[in-house]
């Protein structure tokens, strides 16, 4: 096997409602080296969406209690800044959501969207990612007349 990229010990993932915190995800534990594949599969609502939101830092922080460990790298998750997800989402992990009404906000423009990756993560000209976000639109189907030029 190749070196270990994520080892989750004892997880826990809780969400509030009033004052108590129900169990999402109850002490999950799971090792996957890289170029290993895992599929996580289960009934609805189970915990699979909470799990992967759980590693990838998407949970509001604020009626979410998340407890055990993730490390991603050698780098311990739980518990980090928004600053270092945002250094490792899109570069080092990503997540495919399975509802499509949640995957892209209807009140900004696809190509504001599809950049925002590229804003986040390299230092092109608006001019480069402009025309990347084209391209990307082409490949999936998307007309890119709605597309402005900078």
């Amino acid at each position: 096997m190749g070196e270990e990229l994520l080892t989750i010990n004892h997880l826990h993932t809780a969400f509030k409602r009033g004052t108590e915190y129900f169990d999402a995800v109850d002490d999950v534990s799971l090792k996957i080296h890289k170029d290993e594949i895992l599929a996580i599969v289960g009934e609805s609502g189970c915990g699979k969406t909470t799990l992967a939101k759980s590693i990838i830092g998407l949970h509001d922080l604020k009626r979410t209690k998340i407890t055990g460990n993730i490390k991603f790298q050698d780098q311990e998750l739980v518990g980090a800044s928004p600053e270092k997800f945002d250094q490792l989402r899109g570069s080092d992990m990503g997540m495919i959501f399975q509802d499509p009404l949640a995957a892209l906000n209807p009140l900004m423009r696809v190509e504001d969207q599809v950049r925002e990756v590229l804003d986040y993560h390299t230092d092109y000209s608006a001019t480069k990612k402009h025309k990347i976000v084209l391209k990307l639109l082409d490949q999936v189907g998307l007309e890119n007349r709605m597309c402005q030029v900078f």
